[in-house]
Order: C-alpha cells, then sequence, then structure tokens
C-alpha cells in the first residue's frame, strides 16, 4: 500500500509501519508480524513522540528489541561523543587564495559513507 514501510531489521525484527499526521498531530502505526504485535501511537503534537513511544513499548513487550535498542543506543552515543572530538590537525586542508580560509575534510570513521561511494571536496573560489 502507498505509504506503508518495511524494515528489515528494527532491533532484530522485520517491521511494517506507517507514519502520518496533519498540522498539530502525529501518528505512527507499527505492525511486527512474527510476534503478532501491533502498536499505535497517537500525539497531539509534530514530533517523534510516537516513534518513542513506540520504541518504548517495543522494549518492555519484547526483551530482544530492548537488548538490541540498548546496544543501539549505547552505539550512537559513542559515535556522537568522537563526533565532538576535534579533528586531528592533518585533517584539515590549509588556507587558499590568500583569503584565510580553511576548510575541515572530513575523516571516514567520522562521517562513515555506504561501501562504494567515494568522498569528494568541491571547492568554488569567490
Amino acid at each position: 500500500g502507498m505509504g506503508w514501510f518495511i524494515e528489515e531489521n528494527q532491533m532484530g525484527y522485520r517491521s511494517i509501519y506507517h507514519v502520518g499526521g496533519i498540522p498539530g498531530i502525529s501518528t505512527r502505526l507499527t505492525l511486527i508480524p512474527s510476534e503478532e504485535l501491533v502498536v499505535v501511537t497517537l500525539s497531539n503534537a509534530e514530533s517523534r513522540i510516537p516513534v518513542e513511544i513506540t520504541h518504548e513499548i517495543f522494549s518492555v513487550l519484547l526483551p530482544e528489541y530492548a537488548k538490541n535498542r540498548a546496544q543501539l543506543e549505547a552505539k550512537q552515543k559513542e559515535e556522537q561523543a568522537k563526533a565532538q572530538e576535534p579533528a586531528p590537525a592533518s585533517n584539515h586542508l590549509p588556507s587558499f587564495l590568500g583569503g584565510g580560509v580553511g576548510v575541515s575534510t572530513p575523516t571516514r570513521e567520522r562521517f562513515p559513507l555506504p561501501s562504494g561511494s567515494k568522498r569528494r571536496v568541491i571547492f568554488t573560489p569567490s
């Protein structure tokens, strides 16, 4: 159907979901067919509240989901901490054109790309 999404690995489970809403309202309907579970969340705010509540409900109902979610959140916190560390001097390009402008070049560790992707840095002098 239109507007439905399939996530093959949502915390270790295949899920099917639909999100929607109108100004001032957010909704989410999520199914985990293998566990015969359906969660519907409605919010009177345009936010991620329905998504977060859905994760909380599945975490309570499915111990494996909770374990995988905790591992994912720990990994995300670690990646955020690394991203906030200052980049080594070798990752910065020197000033160019006498304008005193430095450009930071992201590293593969801090900004991972899908395998097979190539990184490009393009300069457009003004």
